[in-house]
């Protein structure tokens, strides 16, 4: 133990053991977003709430896990960033283990946060099909609408030239 961290209640060891267990819960919030996505792409409502009531849980305990990793950095006077949580590795821990474990975790994090914008952009293209498809029921006027490669529509806004000037 660092002299540094006893001072502070806070043991390199401690810390380390914390950012493992949050990069564990990292991979496992992964593949349960990569489920997700599968799971509504297969229109799997029930194998996407179980995903759901499995996630749940997961991102309770890495917010936990998270805001004791936040408190021992700012207990010990760093800034609760990228540069300052590696000031405070480098300050507690001289050796490379932490750091490493750091720098996995930020690839973890990350690859989650694509994950989950990938699945947000999922989500609203079920949406706009669900939207699209209940405007026909409904009898409202609905406009053809196209997309471009990535699911985004495209202006219907007219261009060339019409049919009489053809």
């Amino acid at each position: 133990m660092n002299p540094a961290s006893a001072n502070q209640g806070v043991s390199t060891e401690t810390f380390a053991d914390t950012l493992g267990q949050v990069r564990e819960g990292m991979r496992r919030l992964a593949v349960l977003l990569e489920e997700e996505a599968q799971a509504i792409e297969a229109k799997d409502l029930q194998g996407l709430q179980h995903r759901l009531d499995a996630t749940r849980p997961l991102v309770a305990d890495l917010e936990s896990r998270i805001a004791a990793l936040r408190a021992a950095v700012e207990r010990n006077g760093f800034a609760f960033t990228t540069e300052g949580i590696e000031r405070f590795i480098e300050a507690q821990d001289p050796g490379d283990r932490t750091l490493d474990q750091w720098s996995e975790l930020l690839e973890e994090a990350r690859y989650c946060e694509r994950l989950n914008r990938e699945l947000g952009r999922l989500i609203e293209r079920q949406q706009r099909r669900i939207a699209l498809g209940l405007s026909l029921l409904l009898g409202e006027a609905a406009e053809a609408t196209t997309y471009d490669p990535r699911g985004r529509p495209v202006g219907s806004g007219q261009t060339g030239r019409t049919l009489d000037q053809a």
